[in-house]
């Protein structure tokens, strides 16, 4: 059995592979992006991404604080030592 196209049915055929391959195309990137979006074990830039939010969230930030605390309350020091009037001192003969 051969089919046999006349020249309107190949236009047709002819402009619909045209339009199919690029579209394919664009499917399987986007399919491929978005595997990489999903975490799977290690090897996605999701999970590169939640490592360094975890990284940040437990070790950084409370270092950080911590370190902000400190300063605060040194600054409170010097404001009171800042505040207490200086006491003359006796001269030496």
């Amino acid at each position: 059995m051969f089919a046999v196209f006349t020249a309107p049915d190949a236009v047709v055929i002819a402009a619909l592979l045209a339009a199919a391959i690029p579209s394919i195309a664009t499917w399987v990137s986007a399919h491929r992006t978005s595997k990489q979006t999903k975490p799977n074990g290690g090897a996605s830039l999701r999970d590169a991404v939640d490592r360094i939010e975890s990284t940040l969230k437990h070790d950084v930030v409370p270092r950080l604080d911590h370190g902000a605390q400190l300063i605060a309350e040194h600054a409170d020091r010097l404001a009171v030592l800042e505040a207490k009037p200086a006491k003359p001192r006796k001269a030496t003969p």
